[in-house]
């Protein structure tokens, strides 16, 4: 400003109409300002309450190396944290936290309908991710159940209209496999979070096995059938009996039963074309990778070396066919999720599995009808059920803990009025009760040899 000239004010110029010729691209700079404020404010916050910025958030490599415990103990109820710098500001950040955090979430949802571009999007959600560690280090659990619920809905939204082949590309892809690090990083202090990520898990789940990536049930199951196929004399014979999967001692399946004997190949298939009505689109303009402000190059790519995660303009041209082994850590990743529920303390793997029986109940609400097709495919309706039985399975030496809120469940699959529902619960039901008995006669046993006393 020239000397002497009086500073305009931001609130004197809210009310004022634009210029009536802008600059070409200002709309684009207007949003990517927004960007930039919202997620380094968020970054800033978190840095502050002392944080620690969740390590390679898109990376295939990271997300495969992921569990959710450390050294075999049950996991802490927080993330990294620094605890000096937390203790120092944490009443501080609170306060902001709560004077802003609806602004925060109403900007992040902008931006996460907004953004295409992977250079850009990829700051979005390590700032969501930041909001979500600090919302649960300081506690704010209105503002935790919040976040996690519109980076649910913003890759399923409630009103449907989403392909499920757009889950394995893209930005749908980069916003999925971000919801699955955080998962992992926050899973012991979930709670009623689990209520909207499930259902996106369901779905992505459906996703990766129509390409060729079954769970680890699912192989499972199709290895069953296809051995009864081979030999079905033998099939016949042999008297019908409900096999489990070997358990060590602790109650987590064995290694040789956690995976088949080798990854199924995926169908790489052309995907269809991307569904015109894949979301609401707000009228914010669509970042893309070539998108500039006013003065030319992106201020993100001109000011940071390219982030984890981004892919070039070609590798972009080209997202229906996502790197198989990428989708393969993605697969690896839900199975173990459950699978790895071992290492969380009962509250938590209660409230996993109390979300698990709502996801189930929404799956089978409108299929009580006796006869008519099922909108979604079976296995799909049955992801509730599934992974109850595997969490139950991994968790046998406290069985007792979760057997009511377990039970409860399936005894709602297995007297359901549709007749290929209560089979499937009741044979789950069978199954369960099957190894946990074989467990508690392993586990007496193994104590008796122990001590000495033989015993038959």
């Amino acid at each position: 400003l020239p000397d002497g000239a009086q500073k305009p004010r931001l609130l004197d110029a809210r009310d004022q109409p634009l210029p009536p010729a802008p600059d070409p691209g200002l709309e684009e700079a207007q949003l990517e300002l927004a960007l930039l404020c919202t997620t380094r404010l968020i970054q800033a916050i978190g840095e502050l309450c002392g944080v620690a910025p969740l390590a390679g958030l898109l990376d295939a490599d990271a997300l495969a190396g992921r569990n959710l415990g450390t050294g075999g103990g049950v996991r802490k109820a927080q993330p990294k944290l620094n605890a000096r710098q937390h203790e120092a500001n944490s009443a501080d950040c609170l306060d902001m936290m709560e004077n802003i955090w609806r602004l925060l979430l109403a900007t992040l949802r902008m931006l996460l309908r907004s953004v295409r571009a992977p250079a850009l999007l990829v700051h979005v959600l390590r700032a969501a991710a930041v909001l979500l560690e600090t919302c649960v280090v300081l506690q704010l659990v209105h503002v935790r159940d919040q976040a996690f619920q519109l980076l649910s809905e913003n890759i399923i939204p409630s009103t449907g209209g989403v392909e499920l082949s757009s889950l394995l590309r893209g930005h749908k892809l980069m916003q999925c496999k971000a919801l699955v690090a955080v998962v992992y990083e926050l899973a012991s202090v979930m709670a009623e979070s689990w209520v909207a990520v499930l259902p996106v898990f369901q779905r992505l789940q459906t996703a990766l096995s129509q390409r060729g990536f079954p769970s680890v049930d699912q192989a499972r199951a199709k290895e069953s059938v296809q051995r009864s196929v081979m030999s079905p004399v033998s099939s016949a014979v042999r008297s019908p009996r409900i096999t489990s999967p070997r358990t060590n001692d602790n109650g987590a399946l064995s290694p040789a039963s956690r995976r088949m004997s080798g990854p199924v190949s995926p169908t790489m298939t052309p995907d269809p074309a991307r569904a015109s009505s894949e979301g609401r689109r707000i009228s914010a303009p669509e970042l893309t990778e070539g998108s500039t402000g006013p003065n030319g190059a992106s201020e993100l790519e001109r000011n940071s070396e390219r982030p984890e995660g981004a892919v070039s303009g070609m590798e972009e041209q080209s997202e229906g066919m996502p790197d198989p082994a990428e989708l393969q850590a993605l697969r690896d990743a839900l199975d173990r999720l459950f699978e790895e529920t071992a290492r969380l303390n009962d509250e938590a793997v209660v409230g996993m599995l109390s979300a698990l029986r709502r996801v189930s109940l929404d799956s089978l609400s409108d299929a009580h009808g006796a006869g008519g097709d099922l909108p979604v495919s079976f296995a799909e309706r049955m992801f509730g059920v599934d992974k109850t039985v595997a969490i139950a399975r991994h968790n046998l030496h406290r069985l007792d803990a979760l057997w009511g809120t377990v039970t409860a469940h399936l005894y709602q699959i297995a007297t359901h009025p549709r007749p290929a529902m209560r089979q499937h619960g009741m044979k789950a039901y069978a199954a369960l009760i099957v190894d946990g008995f074989r467990y508690t006669y392993g586990t007496e046993k193994k104590r008796q040899r122990e001590s000495g006393a033989g015993g038959s």
